[in-house]
């Protein structure tokens, strides 16, 4: 990958494009993953990598890192209300 950078869909593919990356998500070695880091961001300045797939690359590097993660569900505490319960109260 250093000598072609990052697979994108030009060079292999869409499907094998989207499946490298998915590969990588299952990868547990975070040098590895910040070195596909690095390669993906030209692809995605490039507009060839999806910004959505370096996007959970981004948050698997934070987690592999214990840094803050930036990407991730985002919970507006003004409209979170109490789940009603699975099982009526019939006291």
């Amino acid at each position: 990958m250093s000598a072609h950078g990052w697979p994108t869909a030009r060079l292999v593919g869409d499907k094998a494009s989207v499946y490298s990356v998915r590969n990588l998500l299952a990868c547990q070695e975070p040098s590895f993953l910040l070195l596909c880091h690095d390669l993906m961001k030209p692809a995605v300045d490039g507009a060839e990598l999806p910004e959505q797939l370096f996007a959970h690359v981004v948050d698997i590097c934070a987690v592999a890192m214990s840094a803050p993660r930036p990407t991730g569900p985002r919970t507006l505490t003004s409209r979170v209300r109490p789940m009603a319960p699975l099982v009526p109260d019939i006291r």
